[in-house]
C-alpha cells in the first residue's frame, strides 16, 4: 500500500526538490524532514500545509492519493480536517470500515431525527 510519505518522496522527485531545500522551505530542520519523507513521523498540521502550498499538490492527494495532484486555488482545509485526515491515514482498513459505518449509521439517524 502506497503510503503518504511514498508520495512526498515521488513529488519531491518530480519537482526537483531536495529534502534539504524543502527543510529551508518549511523552515524545518534536515532531520525533520527525514522523519517525514521516511514515514517515521506526520508534520504538524501547519507544516502540512506549507508543504501542500510549496509543492502545489493537494492535501487529499498527498494523505490519500485517491485525487489528483494539484491544488486548487479555492481549494482549503480546516486545521480540524487536516488533522482527521493524518489520523484516518494512520488506520488499518479494517478500522476505516468500521468508523464509514458509524457514519453511515448517524447520518441515517440524522435523518429520522431531522
Amino acid at each position: 500500500m502506497v503510503e503518504w510519505n511514498d508520495r512526498l518522496r515521488e513529488i519531491m522527485e518530480e519537482r526537483g526538490v531536495s529534502q534539504r531545500e524543502l527543510a529551508k522551505l518549511l523552515e524545518a530542520t534536515d532531520a525533520s524532514i527525514s522523519l517525514y519523507v521516511a514515514g517515521r513521523r506526520h508534520p504538524p498540521l501547519q507544516t502540512l500545509q506549507t508543504i501542500c502550498r510549496v509543492l502545489s499538490i493537494s492535501a487529499d492527494w498527498l494523505l490519500f492519493g485517491d485525487t489528483g495532484k494539484a491544488s486548487s486555488p479555492q481549494q482549503t482545509f480546516t486545521d480540524e480536517a487536516i488533522r482527521v485526515a493524518l489520523e484516518w491515514s494512520q488506520l488499518s482498513d479494517q478500522h476505516r470500515k468500521y468508523i464509514q459505518a458509524a457514519i453511515t449509521y448517524f447520518k441515517t439517524q440524522e435523518t429520522k431525527i431531522g
